[in-house]
């Protein structure tokens, strides 16, 4: 068996997780989540509680005449009861942010997704691109090789449209940890606001 644990920084995006495993936080697959929001006074970073549906509307990132990238990627903390910043989700020149750490090799290069739910079926989300992928909001890319360059556009995030999180190079041989970078864009004047739950999701397989 080969096992994921999915980690987040939170404190410096310049270093990795095997060099600086304090920076990082193991995200609870069960009871956390990741929040994507402009910020406020209620919703920012090491507020000390997990904000409600109505302050996380009133944070919420708003429509434009031009393109707007979220602000904020959040870590939802349950066993923290904490909200925590991750560290360099953004366009920007960020390597170390999201951390995919296998205890053992794969027989299929892991693919990092995002779906409506978590039965992986569908991708009709306005977030996900309404049913087009090439129109998701969620970009990403694998920063396993290398750092992703300023103002990066990656993969349109969503259903078949995926990343590889070896950088193509196929399965792991051994354990190691994989990295991967994702912001959120609104289109500018997008003509339907939502309020959305979509499922990021790491495939693969072992021997």
């Amino acid at each position: 068996m080969t096992n994921l644990i999915v980690a987040v920084n939170v404190v410096d995006a310049t270093v990795n997780k095997a060099t600086t495993p304090a920076d990082y936080i193991d995200v609870d697959l069960v009871n956390d989540k990741l929040i994507w929001s402009a910020g406020s006074a209620a919703v920012y970073d090491n507020c000390g509680y997990i904000p409600n549906s109505t302050q996380l509307d009133a944070a919420a990132s708003i429509i434009s005449s031009v393109a707007v990238e979220v602000a904020h990627c959040f870590l939802a903390d349950n066993s923290a009861t904490n909200l925590r910043s991750v560290i360099g989700a953004s366009s920007g020149n960020n390597r170390y942010v999201f951390c995919f750490s296998f205890d053992n090799a794969t027989a299929t290069e892991p693919t990092l997704e995002a779906w409506d739910t978590n039965t992986h079926t569908t991708s009709n989300f306005h977030v996900l691109g309404n049913g087009t992928p090439a129109n998701s909001m969620f970009h990403a890319i694998c920063t396993t090789a290398g750092s992703p360059g300023a103002s990066w556009s990656g993969t349109h995030l969503a259903g078949s449209s995926k990343v590889n999180l070896n950088n193509g190079s196929g399965a792991l041989g051994a354990a190691g940890d994989l990295y991967a970078n994702i912001y959120i864009l609104i289109p500018a004047s997008y003509a339907t606001a939502e309020n959305s739950t979509p499922v990021l999701t790491v495939r693969y397989t072992y021997a």
